[in-house]
């Protein structure tokens, strides 16, 4: 398996950076057991039938990455297609986790600023479609969890993200993990809930496309940043 070698304990506490991280690792050992099995490799020749096989691993690992930590992709599981229409997909698939690596390494690029505070903001078209949604989320739970205390935690998780979806500005800390609180505790409910769980594969690209990086930076850290510059000119 890819993910037998690969360490993941120490991941950043960010959960974009985390990503970025985890896909960068698993990408390493994918390219490093395609040329372990073209050079017929017996451990690996044990292991994977083709290479087909071994891209399956691949997104097998990814696939559960993302719904473990029920991060805001979308992404869908192609590891059960035949080979044909496997590889065919294989390239939509990959090509959404790059597209995805690429959105978030801009959100937390180097600054001059925490990433993990990295300061953004939400467009106003999606405050209002993510907003809606939470509005439905909360009365479908209304209606349907009948656990008293699982549906409180669910209006606190709800609270707290339209929170931050109001606010002019919030951090990428606060937002995404608000997020991850909220479709976490969702994905836990809605086994059964087949409405609840399209609302909240909404939610989750809503999200992801409202989000932007703050152009604008506090002006003490655009003095960190030119102070930066400077020693950097002098080395």
């Amino acid at each position: 398996m890819l993910t037998e070698n690969i360490e993941i304990a120490n991941l950043s506490e960010n959960p974009l950076e985390a990503f970025v991280e985890f896909d960068a690792r698993l990408r390493d050992q994918l390219h490093a057991t395609i040329q372990q099995f073209n050079r017929n490799d017996s451990t690996i020749k044990y292991l994977y039938k083709d290479v087909a096989d071994i891209r399956r691993d691949y997104v097998d690992a990814i696939v559960a990455y993302v719904e473990e930590l029920n991060l805001p992709i979308d992404i869908k599981d192609i590891s059960d297609l035949k080979n044909n229409e496997f590889t065919e997909q294989y390239r939509f698939f990959t090509k959404t986790v790059s597209q995805t690596i690429l959105r978030f390494k801009m959100r937390i690029a180097k600054s001059g600023i925490d990433s993990i505070n990295l300061p953004i903001i939400i467009d106003q078209d999606y405050k209002i479609e993510i907003s809606e949604l939470l509005q439905k989320i909360r009365k479908i739970v209304n209606t349907e969890v009948a656990e008293s205390s699982k549906k409180d935690k669910i209006y606190k998780r709800i609270s707290n993200l339209q929170y931050e979806i109001d606010a002019s500005k919030t951090d990428i800390q606060a937002f995404f993990g608000n997020t991850l609180q909220l479709t976490k505790i969702l994905g836990e409910s809605a086994k059964n809930l087949e409405p609840l769980i399209d609302l909240t594969a909404k939610l989750k690209k809503s999200i992801m496309g409202g989000v932007s990086v703050d152009k604008f930076l506090p002006k003490k850290e655009e003095q960190k940043l030119i102070e930066m510059d400077d020693e950097d000119q002098e080395d």
